[in-house]
């Protein structure tokens, strides 16, 4: 699916912005936060000739080796990050993708928000976060369970994982 199919298809597409509003409870569709899944993420990367592979279910510390080499050399990984708060810092009001493109010197993560620039401050609280991958995967992640191929996030069973690109 491309951007422009996303956005023009009918409203009995699965893949459409107009069903996902549609599917949304009344408050989210009202804002227009229909959030894609995993799935549809890596179905558009793929589409666009971006080599990449979803992960949808996880064991956590394989996820933490996993995520840690790819972004150790150099390629970028999409995370879907959850509400939750660790130590004061929630860095997401729902169910939102980071891009993670690397890692410092002390190990922290680097990481951009898909509208292009750095993020320095948690999303919800505004204040400076440094973040490893252990602490993003272990407290800020959730594995997909269920229907988590379904194109848009309705819920917490199609919203963890993440994306390896390149």
């Amino acid at each position: 699916y491309t951007p422009i199919e996303i956005h023009s298809a009918p409203a009995t597409a699965k893949y459409g912005e107009r069903y996902a509003v549609r599917s949304m409870s009344a408050s989210s569709a009202l804002y227009g936060r229909a959030s894609i899944s995993v799935a549809t993420a890596s179905r558009i990367l793929k589409n666009m000739g971006i080599k990449n592979k979803a992960v949808y279910t996880y064991n956590k510390k394989d996820a933490i080796k996993e995520i840690k080499a790819h972004a150790s050399a150099g390629k970028p990984v999409l995370v879907k990050v959850n509400a939750k708060t660790h130590n004061g810092i929630r860095i997401a009001g729902s169910h939102h993708m980071l891009v993670l493109v690397g890692l410092d010197d002390d190990g922290y993560g680097i990481f951009i928000e898909p509208f292009g620039g750095l993020i320095n401050y948690a999303h919800m609280c505004g204040r400076y976060f440094k973040m490893t991958v252990t602490t993003l995967v272990n407290y800020h992640m959730d594995p997909a369970k269920g229907n988590y191929k379904a194109p848009y996030v309705t819920n917490v069973s199609g919203a963890g994982g993440y994306i390896l690109v390149g």
